[in-house]
């Protein structure tokens, strides 16, 4: 099982942001293995700093559960029976706006991957 994880930030990272910007989060999977992946989860968390946030996933998953957590808002989506085979990739994306800020803050982002499949 070989599983290839990016992210990309839009504006791209270390750029200046201010009030009533829009952040993208984008987090894309690839299978790059030889075997089929059974069960995907992808977790993402949102600073505190962006409000109005919207959260968008491929077909073959549900709606995220999400839950605030003292680093920000967190989404994970966990899909099973997907039958994702050797080449195929799913993209998740999270947007926020940039809430009020009164003085320059730093904004990280991480994204989680676990996958599992069937051996035969």
């Amino acid at each position: 099982r070989r599983l290839l994880v990016g992210k990309r930030q839009t504006p791209a990272n270390g750029s200046t942001v201010v009030q009533g910007d829009q952040v993208v989060y984008e987090v894309f999977v690839t299978n790059v293995g030889g075997a089929t992946v059974d069960s995907l989860t992808v977790t993402d968390t949102l600073s505190p700093l962006l409000i109005d946030q919207v959260a968008m996933w491929p077909a073959a998953f549900p709606a995220p559960s999400v839950v605030s957590v003292p680093t920000g808002t967190r989404y994970v989506w966990s899909g099973t029976g997907l039958a994702m085979s050797p080449g195929a990739s799913y993209s998740f994306t999270l947007v926020g706006t940039v809430g009020h800020v009164c003085a320059t803050r730093l904004v990280t982002n991480t994204a989680f991957m676990t996958a599992a499949m069937t051996c035969t």
